[in-house]
């Protein structure tokens, strides 16, 4: 009997200490990197994956990229509304994500479910589009969208020399890259006090609206009085096949972004040209940096990771590939 009861007791001893292992190669507390045999559980919220065929490249890449690095990916559509998108954040924290990916589609309102997610000790990353300074991340990955700014001023220049009117299509109003873009621009025309913005409206990213200011701008700026739109995305096609096909084609266009659909126009010089971005790599960085936080290389984080921002002009198209289809 005694016997019996050692045995007993000895089972039970094992069991327990293998328990504390299995325990020991779970996540710890909220954020906290796992071992070497459990795949690290990131979660990743994309505002709109069906609307915006730059997010869809993005999110095939990042899922391509968690297959190779062994991370274990959960993948949520924001699509395009707010009140998913902090449910989807508040799904991942009551999952216990060991990390959370965000692509917001609003600066602000995303707040306070990061918020949330940060006290729980979950790290933040986001991706392409950033959020206000008080909202607590670990690291941005995206363009410079100052620089973006600065870069489409650079190209209006050469576009129409030192003196004209021009049109701005802003994008979504409050969000980083608006803001920032129109920044950019103004502060290399800032130098040039005979260019001048004479009409500044947002599109909100939508190429009906682009459509509706040029057909307004048009008429209100007789041919000889507007010289160049500058359109912060690349939703511009059929605002400039309105204006060519209604005598207009003297306006010369500065766009954002480098879908397939631009490359023909660049080249035959309906688009002046375009400022590019990859979705890929944005997505291939942002997966890294958190990937690296979880293993302890937080020193390789950067609170804001930029990708590069090359021009694509008549001069260079030939050799650039489109980064996303449109």
């Amino acid at each position: 009997m005694k016997r019996t009861i050692k045995l007993l007791a000895a089972i039970i001893a094992v069991a327990l200490a293998c328990l504390g292992v299995s325990a020991c190669s779970q996540a710890g507390p909220a954020g906290t990197t796992t071992s070497g045999t459990e795949k690290p559980k990131i979660g990743f919220m994309a505002y709109d994956i069906g609307l915006d065929p730059f997010v869809a490249v993005m999110v095939d890449e990042v899922k391509k990229q968690a297959d190779e690095m062994g991370v274990d990916l959960d993948v949520r559509n924001g699509g395009g509304d707010l009140n998913k998108q902090i449910s989807t954040v508040q799904e991942f924290v009551t999952a216990g994500k060991d990390a959370i990916i965000v692509y917001p589609g609003d600066p602000e309102g995303i707040g306070p479910a990061v918020k949330a997610a940060d006290r729980a000790g979950i790290p933040v990353f986001t991706v392409n589009l950033g959020l206000e300074k008080s909202i607590p991340i670990k690291g941005f990955v995206g363009a410079d969208d100052k620089d973006y700014g600065r870069k489409q001023g650079q190209m209006l220049l050469q576009a129409i020399g030192e003196e004209g009117n021009v049109g701005l299509v802003m994008g979504a109003l409050g969000t980083s890259a608006q803001i920032l873009r129109t920044e950019g621009l103004k502060e290399v025309l800032a130098s040039h006090p005979n260019i001048k913005i004479v009409e500044e409206q947002s599109d909100g990213w939508q190429a009906e609206k682009t459509v509706a200011l040029t057909q307004d701008w048009a008429n209100k700026h007789p041919k000889g009085e507007l010289d160049a739109v500058v359109v912060q995305g690349p939703e511009a096609m059929g605002a400039i096949t309105w204006a060519h096909a209604n005598g207009r084609s003297e306006i010369k266009w500065i766009l954002g972004d480098y879908p397939t659909e631009l490359k023909e126009p660049i080249t035959d010089g309906r688009v002046f040209g375009t400022v590019s971005q990859d979705p890929a790599e944005q997505g291939r960085e942002v997966l890294k940096a958190a990937y690296e936080w979880l293993r302890g290389d937080k020193s390789k984080v950067k609170p804001e990771m930029f990708t590069p921002l090359p021009l694509v002009t008549k001069e260079n198209v030939a050799t650039m590939e489109p980064v996303f289809g449109l």
